[in-house]
């Protein structure tokens, strides 16, 4: 749905092209990872990512969490990483 939002004219006129590639971005890793379960059921089920953000924005906390430990990794899964040639 973002790829067709920033196809509209509209949007192209105000952004760029790191606007439109940081759009893209969050798009893809909004939900990485979620577990099919709502944070406040995670938080009642005493669950592992509950206890490990102290029951706080534990989804949103886990979603942002996991997009930067995969930029960070040396493998090709880092879209960061720089590369020559």
């Amino acid at each position: 749905a973002v790829a067709a939002f920033l196809e509209k004219e509209k949007l192209n006129q105000i952004l760029d092209e790191l606007d439109e590639a940081c759009c893209l971005i969050a798009a893809i890793v909004h939900d990485i990872d979620h577990p099919g379960k709502s944070s406040a059921f995670l938080c009642n089920a005493g669950n592992d990512l509950a206890l490990l953000y102290n029951d706080i924005s534990v989804l949103e906390s886990h979603h942002s969490a996991l997009t930067f430990k995969l930029t960070l990794k040396e493998d090709r899964a880092n879209i960061f990483k720089v590369r020559n040639g």
